[in-house]
């Protein structure tokens, strides 16, 4: 006897599968949509990045600071002192002051300590230039072989850093000077007017010591040309300091 064949039963499609067969120009259609937006963004990021990055070629500061000094209004004369009075100075500064590389900075942990701020900042006057009206309360601390500080044994303000051996030049404190020199007389507004502040602290050709001791989003974006530790040995630019 012969087998009789057996009918196969023909396989039954998902509803999902039927629906894919039926209705191919819907995905198709959804398909090409979300490539046209992607595209559309896409072009519209890259305008607004391109834009940005010409903007940002055109203008004057995007320089490195440290190769380009912007137009600043320089004083004649200064003066400034402790919170009490008890320290006076007044600086004339020459023609030929050295006005791009007088400003400069320590982060190392004594100025830290001697000052309470993260960071001391000077401006270096010679001696010629510096006049001390009043040393009533006059005090100096060594904190370091061949130096001192300065500072008012009566209200604790620091003054002025000095080296022993080489009296030629003394470094003033920049917090030190009177507000209407370093920030500038007020207006109606009590808007700042006239402050040299920019021109006394000027790092960009100025130093920042012990680089080794900067807090990164703090004080590693400080401009100017920074010492791992002093001022000698290896020289590099901080201005993003956390990316070196």
């Amino acid at each position: 006897m012969s087998k009789k064949e057996i009918p196969h039963k023909p396989v039954q499609e998902s509803s999902t599968r039927r629906r894919f067969i039926t209705f191919p120009p819907l995905w198709l259609l959804l398909a090409s949509i979300i490539c046209v937006l992607g595209l559309v963004f896409s072009v519209t990021d890259f305008k607004d990045t391109l834009s940005s990055l010409v903007s940002h070629l055109e203008s004057p500061v995007h320089d490195h600071p440290t190769t380009q000094i912007k137009p600043m209004s320089y004083p004649k004369t200064i003066t400034g002192g402790c919170n009490c009075g008890g320290i006076r100075y007044q600086i004339d500064f020459a023609e030929d002051h050295d006005w791009k590389s007088a400003g400069h900075a320590c982060s190392c942990t004594a100025c830290r300590k001697q000052t309470g701020s993260l960071a001391l900042y000077l401006h270096s006057a010679q001696k010629s230039e510096l006049t001390w009206t009043s040393k009533s309360t006059w005090a100096e601390f060594s904190s370091a072989p061949g130096s001192f500080r300065v500072f008012c044994k009566a209200c604790g303000s620091s003054i002025a850093w000095q080296d022993r051996e080489d009296d030629s030049e003394t470094g003033i404190t920049i917090g030190s000077i009177d507000e209407e020199f370093l920030v500038g007389k007020r207006d109606a507004d009590d808007k700042p007017v006239g402050g040299f502040g920019a021109a006394l602290v000027n790092l960009d050709g100025g130093e920042h010591y012990y680089g080794r001791n900067a807090i990164e989003g703090v004080t590693d974006k400080s401009r100017g040309i920074w010492y791992w530790k002093g001022g000698v040995g290896v020289q590099f630019q901080a201005c993003n300091f956390s990316s070196t």
